[in-house]
């Protein structure tokens, strides 16, 4: 019920067509030369309540951040480069594009970035503290292995599977996926090489966020209107809200490739939903498919 009832508090701060992008950014500042951090303000940390926050790092030098995650659950996705991050447990590198971190909150975080490198943060507000935010009860300590994920290339749980939904099935594009767990949230990566495609009328039933990664010019369509997102944007849709897409492969691009969030391969009741119409629907969740208590 705590979930439900914080959605419908920030509904009036979660439009839909929330498309991240330069020309909206909230703040933005540099640490240290050649190095750049910008903001874009959010509600929640969970897509089934509002938009999340963003966090874009681009160095052309290299950058070293560390520290206890506060507000909420935070995802690394990289863009461009590379980025090696350590947690309390082992680390990982992320070096293909779209591929991803995943922490809960007060777990402690330590990235480094390499010349030229692009990242994406979403999730909580992007806070580090040099202290951890609170003490862990010594019988939670085994369930750390839990509460960080990385999400590789190499550790997908489903591999160049053929994509259902464009072009209602009959296009080649394919998908990589990794599944939900009890406590972390699932990821999905698409390729389409076919220009002019589409995806028919739908909604997604926990919300979603789109990273626009490479080759894309994405057309997002509502009754009336229809809004654009290309490479390095940002796309969030909150739940119960029915649009379609167009996607266009940009000129000098084989494909177009993107990232979508609160996609649940391994659970069709967090699939999206198929319509033959525009209409009204519901806006609060049957139930979650993950805790997203991290206890």
């Amino acid at each position: 019920m705590m979930k439900i009832s914080l959605y419908l508090l920030f509904f009036h701060l979660s439009q839909a067509e929330i498309i991240y992008s330069p020309n909206n950014i909230d703040s933005s500042f540099s640490p240290q030369s050649h190095t750049l951090i910008e903001n874009w303000l959010g509600v929640s940390e969970d897509t089934s309540v509002g938009r999340p926050y963003l966090t874009r790092i681009s160095t052309n030098d290299t950058f070293i951040d560390e520290g206890y995650v506060t507000n909420g659950e935070i995802s690394v996705v990289l863009y461009q480069g590379s980025v090696h991050i350590v947690n309390d447990i082992g680390d990982g590198i992320l070096e293909k594009k779209g591929e991803k971190y995943w922490t809960a909150p007060n777990e402690f975080i330590r990235f480094n970035m390499t010349a030229n490198t692009i990242i994406y943060i979403f999730g909580a507000e992007y806070d580090l503290a040099d202290m951890k935010p609170y003490e862990v009860c010594p019988e939670c300590k085994n369930r750390t292995a839990e509460l960080t994920r990385f999400y590789l290339m190499e550790n997908r749980d489903a591999k160049d599977i053929h994509d259902i939904h464009i072009n209602n099935g009959t296009s080649n594009a394919t998908d990589d996926a990794w599944n939900s767990t009890l406590t972390t949230p699932p990821w999905l990566t698409v390729k389409s090489n076919q220009n002019n495609s589409w995806v028919w009328l739908h909604d997604h039933p926990y919300g979603v966020i789109y990273f626009i990664i490479e080759g894309c010019l994405m057309y997002f369509c509502y009754e009336t209107d229809c809004f654009l997102a290309t490479d390095g944007d940002v796309r969030y849709e909150q739940l119960g809200v029915i649009y379609r897409e167009k996607i266009i492969v940009k000129p000098g691009y084989d494909y177009c490739y993107f990232a979508v969030s609160d996609f649940y391969y391994n659970h069709p009741e967090g699939q999206p939903n198929f319509y033959n119409k525009y209409f009204n629907i519901s806006t609060q969740l049957t139930y979650p498919l993950r805790s997203i208590a991290h206890l």
